[in-house]
Order: structure tokens, then sequence, then C-alpha cells
């Protein structure tokens, strides 16, 4: 199902904030090639504008040394050669140190991007960013839950919340979404005050979904493959009541009052304005991380590019 989609992690990188810094072998070398004086300032306006932090470079490049006790990078006097030869390692330092920026940079983007993929993932399943379950608040009677646009209720609020009412009817409802899959709960006779058990309906559908997880990661393309999916399965075998090319079940049904296998649907009339999906709220919660995930690729092809 649509619920089981995942993001997974790139092998190299996480989406986690990772500092990237200059290589120490430019870095050492350019320090080690500096006037004195500017050596032995409290700070150093191009690499470190703090004391400590300027302090604890100067230790850490005066305490490398070589099997004999040497320091890997000597401090040498000031001269003529000297000061040319840190006018080039100058130009390399900077380069570097803007190369670092520009991947932090991008690598803070990838990660804000990603959250939102998250996000907008969370807000198709369940109707909510990061939540993990869908919300008793969106259900009451049929009327309001499987047809309409009540504000809090109406369809396409949430995947979690659709599937409840395509998978639980009347007396039809036992296995109707599968093998053992569904119940003959949720009727007409339901209403607001049962919220809790309609709600309690979806586990069941959670589980099943569980077992059929799938292990490929969420890309733009599979993300729009399950759109045009339910797009296409929209209006399938109903050809019974208005507007029936938004109605979401599995015969001729003229309502959604679950009182049989054929009013065991979902109406996306309601919401579905002027007949496009992308105006049911999972739907373009789905849109959005298919959108963001291509921008996370395109960041993600600029990292690499940056890091050769």
């Amino acid at each position: 199902t649509s619920t089981s989609l995942e993001l997974q992690p790139h092998t190299d990188y996480n989406g986690e904030q990772q500092t990237v810094a200059v290589p120490h072998d430019v870095l050492y070398l350019y320090m080690s090639s500096m006037k004195s004086k500017v050596y032995l300032n409290q700070t150093s306006a191009l690499v470190d504008e703090t004391e400590g932090g300027w302090k604890t470079k100067k230790e850490a490049i005066e305490s490398l040394k070589d099997a004999a006790g040497n320091r890997l990078y000597p401090f040498i006097p000031d001269s003529a050669t000297k000061q040319a030869a840190h006018g080039a390692l100058a130009k390399i330092f900077n380069e570097s140190t803007t190369l670092a920026n520009s991947i932090e940079q991008i690598k803070r983007e990838i990660i804000a991007t990603t959250k939102e993929v998250r996000e907008a993932l969370s807000t198709a399943a369940y109707g909510g960013n990061n939540l993990t379950d869908v919300p008793q608040a969106q259900f009451a009677g049929r009327s309001t839950t499987c047809s309409g646009n009540a504000a809090n209720t109406k369809p396409g609020i949430s995947i979690a919340h659709d599937m409840v009412c395509v998978c639980s009817g009347a007396t039809a409802g036992s296995g109707i979404c599968g093998n053992g899959i569904g119940s003959t709960t949720y009727d007409n006779t339901k209403t607001s005050s049962d919220a809790a058990e309609i709600k309690g309906l979806f586990v069941g559908l959670k589980e099943a979904c569980v077992k059929q997880r799938l292990t490929a990661k969420a890309t733009p393309a599979a993300v729009h493959a399950a759109l045009t999916a339910f797009e296409q399965t929209l209006g399938k075998a109903i050809n019974d009541g208005s507007g029936v090319q938004l109605k979401l079940g599995n015969n001729a049904a003229g309502d959604c009052t679950g009182s049989g296998s054929a009013t065991t649907c979902v109406n996306y009339g309601g919401v579905a304005t002027n007949g496009s999906i992308l105006n049911i709220n999972w739907v373009s919660q789905m849109e959005k991380a298919a959108n963001k995930l291509a921008e996370a690729t395109s960041k993600r092809a600029a990292l690499e590019a940056a890091r050769v």
C-alpha cells in the first residue's frame, strides 16, 4: 500500500548534520607558512576568530611529530620564499574553505528537504506531521467521514482514514480488502460517538499492510506510480450514482453508507474540486513528497559534484 513507502538513507550520507572541514594537510601547511606575527596572534581572521579555537588548532599542529620527534609541520622563519609559498597555499586554503562551505550548505538543504519529505508522507498516511497512527478525531458517521467535505473527517484527510471507509462495511465487510482483511463494524448506524471504535478498525488494516511492506526506496517515480494506480482505480466497477469517477469501492455504489458491499466505499466528490485528485489532501501530500524527493536527488548530485 502507499503507506508502506519509506525513506531509505543514502549509503554515504544519511541526512544527519556532519561538519565538513578543510583537509588538515591544507590547513596545517597554510598555518605553518604564516608570518610569525600573524601566527602568534591570539586569533586568526581567516582560520578561527575565537581565542580558544585558534589556540586549539595551534596546539594540534605543534603536537604532530614523526617517529624521531620532529614536527611534521615545522614553523619556518619569515623569508621572501616563505611569503611566496604562503601566497600559493593561501589560494588553496581559500578555495578549500569555499568548497567546504558549499558542501555544508548543500547538506543543510538536503536535511531540510528530507524533513519535508518525511512530513509530507506522514501527513499523507495519517493526516499530520510525525504521526504514527491515525487520530480519533478523523472519524464520525459515514456520511461525513466517507463522503462530503467536513473539515476534520472528510474523505482524503489521510490514507489510513480512507482505508477504514473502504475496508469496513456492514454484512459484506469481512474480507472485503483481502483474505481476512476488513470488518463488518462500520455501517451507517455509527456516529461520532463511536469514533474510538471506528479508529480501532485501522489496527487490523495496518497489520495487513506491514506484512506487505515495500522494501524499495521511496522515489519520485514510485510515488507517482502509486498515485497513477489510485487514479486509474477510482470509479472502476462503479456504475451508479453521481460522480462515480471519484468513488473508490468495489461495486455499483450510489452512496458510501457501508450498508453492504456496494456501499462500502469512499466518495471524493466533495473534496476533489473540478474532478482533480490533487485536491485530495493525502494525494497532494504524496505529490509534494515526490517533488521534494526529486529536489533532494538533484541536491545529492550537486553534493557529489562538489566532493569531486
